[in-house]
């Protein structure tokens, strides 16, 4: 596989993990990040911030594994999109919007991180589509509409009509190509 197909935003895609090896890594970075904060108000003795250091660098290197294990994520959603994943600018907002899930991430409430994840890395690539294509909020909606609904029977040839109905705007409507 070419380099460019493992990369995503400059990191290094691993292969996603199991729910197992997700739920391993949550306690990690929990303590990763408690240790990160009582470093920067505490003054423990050198004893203490070695042992804080160490699980502030495991916390980071768990991060890091959960990061690039759901990399994939964000291909998947810009190609769904019906995009080239070439394209820097969606690949840039599907990271942003990993990263923001992470930083977001409560693993109590009992939820994966990639289905998490996932809400982000779409807001952040649907909003990139939008203002690199111009259109309004509710215009992308009918493009999101419209793909789901393509998506739903790929061997279906869809007519005007049931278009219109699907998105809910007159047939004269759905006929224009500027909706698609």
């Amino acid at each position: 596989m070419p380099n460019q197909l493992r990369t995503v935003g400059g990191l290094r895609m691993l292969k996603p993990l199991t729910i197992d090896e997700e739920r391993s890594l949550l306690p990690v970075i929990t303590r990763g990040r408690e240790a990160a904060r009582r470093l920067d108000v505490e003054s423990p003795d050198v004893g203490a911030t070695r042992m804080l250091r160490r699980e502030r660098e495991e916390g980071q290197r768990a991060e890091s594994t959960l990061l690039r294990a759901t990399c994939g994520l964000v291909r998947s959603r810009v190609v769904e999109r019906g995009y080239r994943f070439g394209n820097e600018e969606l690949e840039a907002a599907g990271v942003e919007g990993l990263v923001n899930a992470l930083h977001r991430f409560d693993p109590q409430k009992g939820n994966r991180f990639s289905t998490y994840a996932n809400y982000w890395i779409m807001k952040l690539v649907n909003q990139a589509i939008r203002q690199q294509a111009g259109l309004s909020e509710s215009e992308m909606e009918h493009v999101l509409q419209l793909q789901k609904l393509l998506r739903s029977d790929l061997a279906k040839h869809f007519s005007t009509k049931e278009i219109a109905g699907s998105l809910g705007v007159s047939v004269a409507k759905a006929d224009r190509k500027s909706v698609v």
